[in-house]
């Protein structure tokens, strides 16, 4: 009995590597898969952001009217209120 529950033993591993085996072989096609995509995206990302026409609407910079024709001791009274 003791040589049946080796064999059952080593089959039972066998199937289980084999099974590790075709998870991690899964794994690392979706992880490529992923890691093209996200490649793409970011290419795609970067070129969209240095379009010019594109970029007033990104930025957050807003001009304030008269406010880039004060002087520098203007400004730092500005601050020091």
């Amino acid at each position: 009995m003791l040589e049946f529950e080796k064999g059952v033993l080593l089959l039972v591993k066998a199937w289980i590597k084999t099974i590790g085996d075709e998870w991690m072989k899964r794994f690392e096609g979706i992880l490529i898969k992923l890691l093209v995509i996200h490649f793409i995206i970011l290419i795609c990302s970067q070129l969209i952001i240095q379009e010019p026409k594109i970029q007033p609407y990104l930025s957050r910079v807003v001009k304030y009217e008269g406010v880039n024709k004060i002087t520098i001791s203007e400004w730092l009274e500005t601050f020091s209120q």
